[in-house]
């Protein structure tokens, strides 16, 4: 294992990204449309990564070409119980938006509140890990059975499907919107990491030659990466065919170089665990502050800018909150925040 030192920058990445994960979800920059969408797509980057480090640190713990049961096992507990409490946590958000406003006395909402537990999202965020969970045990599965080459050739046509139901999604078929987004909620469901996982494995198993590649040709890939991602989304959004703004070729590659350019450096942060638990108090304790301060600009009819200070005044006070708890030491599930 490499040790924790060479890799503060990326904890610092990751707590820069779930702030801006937070300004999307809060809308912060509301009051000035134009910059809206621009900002959804400069942040694209930021999901894609937590994939890729998430994949990278846990097959770097194999020394061949798969990690071992127990391995995973442990992975799979931690992340299934960093979900189950943030589910608890956020109870509020998710009887508001998945049950009330869908009609809690309809079955079918119901049905789509059971298969959102599972396979896609009930809170704010919660789709992330629910296809991480999915993403580390398909691809130990497919492991078992063949190299990473060839794991990575099939997570990479389902990260085509994935590309076409979101960007492109007006050029496919209606059936197969109706099926593949109506249906599966394929962009956002357990499939939406399998093919960065495989990509994180990868360069974990191949890493000493992923970091002779010079910075400045990983800088210009990411740069030309963004620059197309860019140019696919304003073409589907002229031509008139976008779904969503999430996945498109370019954003894969650019997050790619971007994580290759982090793992080579090996600058110093202080308190970098700090950041990294606070990356994950935002990312996931962010359902319920969204609740609360969309009411309270609905309340107080305040801009978004307003409503923004306000929610990250509530998301602070629960970090604070999280991290004396842990301290204590009274409350041992608080462990399972960060």
């Amino acid at each position: 294992m490499e040790t924790k030192q060479k890799f503060d920058v990326i904890d610092l990445t990751k707590f820069i990204g779930s702030i801006l994960i937070f300004m999307i979800h809060m809308n912060a920059l509301g009051d000035f449309e134009p910059l809206v969408i621009p900002l959804e797509i400069i942040t694209r980057w930021c999901v894609p990564f937590f994939f890729v480090t998430s994949s990278y640190f846990l097959f770097s713990k194999s020394d061949g070409n798969n990690i071992d049961r127990k391995t995973l096992n442990n992975y799979l507990r931690r992340i299934g119980l960093l979900y189950l409490t943030y589910f608890i946590i956020n109870l509020p958000n998710i009887v508001c938006y998945r049950l009330i406003n869908e009609g809690i006395g309809d079955i079918h909402t119901w049905i789509n509140f059971a298969k959102g537990t599972l396979l896609t999202s009930t809170f704010t965020g919660s789709w992330y890990l629910n296809s991480s969970l999915f993403s580390a045990f398909f691809i130990y599965i497919l492991s078992r059975k063949m190299n990473t080459g060839k794991v990575l050739v099939i997570t990479g046509f389902i990260q085509i499907i994935c590309i076409l139901t979101s960007v492109y999604r007006g050029l496919l078929p209606t059936g197969a919107v109706n099926i593949l987004v109506g249906g599966l909620l394929f962009p956002i469901n357990s499939f939406g990491g399998v093919f960065y996982f495989a990509i994180g494995k990868y360069i974990a198993e191949n890493r000493e030659k992923f970091r002779t590649i010079p910075n400045t040709v990983c800088i210009s890939v990411f740069l030309i990466a963004y620059a197309v991602f860019f140019a696919e989304v304003y073409l589907a959004e002229n031509k008139g065919y976008i779904g969503l703004n999430d996945v498109g070729a370019g954003i894969v590659f650019a997050s790619v170089a971007l994580f290759l350019i982090l793992i080579k450096s090996k600058v110093t942060i202080k308190n970098n665990i700090v950041l990294r638990k606070l990356s994950t108090i935002i990312y996931c304790g962010q359902a319920n502050v969204l609740l609360l301060s969309r009411a309270f600009r609905k309340y107080f009819d305040t801009s978004y800018a307003v409503m923004f200070l306000f929610g990250s005044f509530l998301l602070a006070v629960f970090a604070a909150a999280v991290f004396f708890l842990k301290k204590w030491g009274k409350f041992k599930w608080a462990k399972y925040l960060t």
